[in-house]
């Protein structure tokens, strides 16, 4: 996916990097370009988690050709869909209904459209990224997914309990309040006209 970014600190135009950056490099880099220190591990007594990305201002000023060693794993994990990311590999694995629920190796240098699943093929590479998720999830506490996990349905849930009932409960409350007191003031004035 593209990244475009322009600006005074960044004295090379026009330039087209192709080395791999990942989403947790924006805030390092915004931080670094506007010379602010990345957060300690903690503020105001509370403990905060580190960044995991790095700065793209040294390849972006052109002090050096990548933002990781090609030996460096990068891990990803959100509802059970999971990747990593090492040189010019990638290890994936989707939950249906956009995947099969099983991992898959693609080269993106030579096939970004990941369209080759190299598993048979780079048996060893394809272990080894394994190995590298494993210890990336251990690092992170990833947890497992709960067998028949659907993510659409959990955000649809999760959307229920947290953004429309809240919304709705003081409507509603009001409203059978309101329909209390006029059921009470009825019954009271045809107990009084008997």
């Amino acid at each position: 996916m593209p990244f475009i970014i322009s600006g005074p600190a960044l004295p090379k135009e026009g330039q087209i990097h192709h080395s791999f950056a990942f989403v947790t490099d924006i805030a390092p880099t915004l931080l670094d370009l506007a010379h602010v220190p990345q957060p300690a591990s903690a503020l105001n007594g509370q403990r905060i988690e580190a960044m995991t990305g790095r700065s793209l201002l040294p390849v972006l000023r052109g002090e050096s050709t990548t933002v990781y060693p090609t030996n460096h794993p990068v891990g990803y994990e959100l509802s059970g869909n999971a990747a990593l990311f090492k040189g010019d590999y990638k290890l994936l694995k989707n939950l249906p209904p956009i995947g099969d629920n099983a991992w898959h190796l693609y080269n993106l240098r030579s096939d970004p459209g990941e369209t080759q699943d190299l598993q048979v093929v780079e048996p060893d590479r394809f272990n080894e990224l394994q190995e590298d998720y494993a210890n990336y999830a251990r690092t992170f506490g990833v947890l497992p997914i709960s067998e028949g996990y659907e993510p659409i349905a959990q955000v649809q849930k999760n959307a229920l309990r947290n953004a429309v009932l809240p919304v709705l409960a003081k409507p509603v409350i009001g409203l059978l309040i309101v329909l209390g007191l006029f059921w009470g003031w009825r019954r009271h004035r045809t107990l009084k006209g008997c």
